[in-house]
């Protein structure tokens, strides 16, 4: 491998075997891993919490590892155990996102549960926000609080912050109210007499 390339923290197994399929993305992971059923569900989870990916950019895999969730009825307890170790959104926190955007009954239940870890919840909010899967309004209010916290963090979406409120109306105003308008020192009038 080139020096310039990155390298993946964790080993990759084999292409000839399910694990390895799976950290591949290939379909024929997803289809054997289908035939095991509950059998795949550690190397699934493996997959999930060790992301087997070089370039997350480059390599979309959420959808795919959502889609064999569902296929695999895979229990997201593990998922959200294992998540708790992280303080950045991971794979395993985009796959939840996928889950959410697929109507998944258990990841919706995991957004709404005001008792999810704010870590975790935080993780797959930001996974919905950079994807433009959700916007604040589809989302419980917990995570719809999170969802504007990392908006404004980025500070590129005029949802994320609540409109000021209106200027009072200068033509109710009195002529001392106009004065003091008009001698206030803050740029934000520009309709202050001069």
């Amino acid at each position: 491998m080139p020096a310039d390339e990155p390298e993946n923290p964790f080993p990759i197994a084999p292409a000839s075997t399910r694990l390895g399929l799976l950290q591949r993305g290939r379909g024929a992971g997803f289809a054997m891993a289908r035939r095991d059923g509950a059998h795949a569900h550690e190397d699934l989870l493996h997959c999930l919490l060790h992301d087997p990916r070089l370039d997350p950019e480059l390599e979309a895999r959420s959808r795919y590892y959502a889609e064999l969730v569902v296929a695999l009825a895979l229990p997201l307890a593990p998922l959200l155990a294992g998540l708790r170790a992280f303080d950045e959104p991971q794979l395993g926190h985009d796959v939840l996102a996928a889950l959410w955007r697929l109507d998944h009954a258990q990841a919706r239940a995991v957004l709404a549960d005001e008792r999810t870890d704010e870590p975790v919840l935080a993780g797959i909010v930001t996974c919905l926000w950079r994807a433009g899967w959700a916007t604040a309004v589809q989302l419980p209010p917990h995570a719809q609080s999170l969802w504007r916290r990392c908006a404004l963090q980025h500070a590129d979406c005029a949802q994320a912050e609540p409109p000021p409120p209106p200027l009072p109306a200068l033509a109710t105003a009195t002529v001392d109210e106009l004065l003091a308008a008009a001698r206030a020192s803050d740029g934000d009038r520009r309709d202050r007499l001069r």
